[in-house]
């Protein structure tokens, strides 16, 4: 658990004790803003799961959402203006130039695209990975690893895109 929210509160490694009561930190106050509307991600928690059993989890995020943003979870948003949910290679077939990147230590990862869905349309699974690691400063600690690879195809793609535009 630690090497996880550490990916998240402290990826730089620069404190000694993970403090995840903090949610100032990189940017989490924009990202909780999404998580309350367009990027509203189920997440209950149940006797079923690691968490803490929390019955009335729609009810009690959604009325969060409403008091820190004044915003209402739009739960299907993705699903309803990108698809992916039911035949993600059917649904993004008219779509090109996007890169599906996840970090497989990020609980979210299992809501990603996780699969080949088409030659520009590439997806990278960082085994060591969690929250965008891929879009960070690179570190040393990064050399030969994985995630350098992944930085250095994600260019490859990008630059690719842009000569063809």
């Amino acid at each position: 658990m630690y090497g996880v929210t550490n990916s998240f509160y402290n990826y730089t490694g620069s404190i000694n004790c993970t403090d995840t009561t903090n949610s100032q930190g990189i940017d989490a106050v924009g990202l909780d803003c999404l998580l309350c509307n367009q990027m509203a991600i189920p997440t209950p928690k149940s006797k079923h799961s690691m968490f803490i059993e929390t019955p009335n989890y729609y009810l009690d995020y959604g009325n969060s959402c409403k008091d820190n943003f004044g915003l209402v979870p739009w739960w299907a948003y993705a699903l309803t203006n990108f698809g992916g949910g039911v035949d993600p290679v059917r649904d993004f077939q008219d779509y090109s130039n996007i890169i599906f990147s996840n970090g497989l230590l990020d609980p979210f990862s299992g809501g990603g695209m996780r699969s080949f869905l088409g030659a520009n349309l590439p997806v990278f699974n960082i085994t060591d990975g969690a929250v965008s690691l891929d879009m960070k400063a690179p570190r040393d600690e990064d050399k030969g690893t994985e995630v350098e690879y992944t930085r250095e195809l994600e260019s490859l793609f990008l630059e690719k895109w842009i000569r063809q535009y």
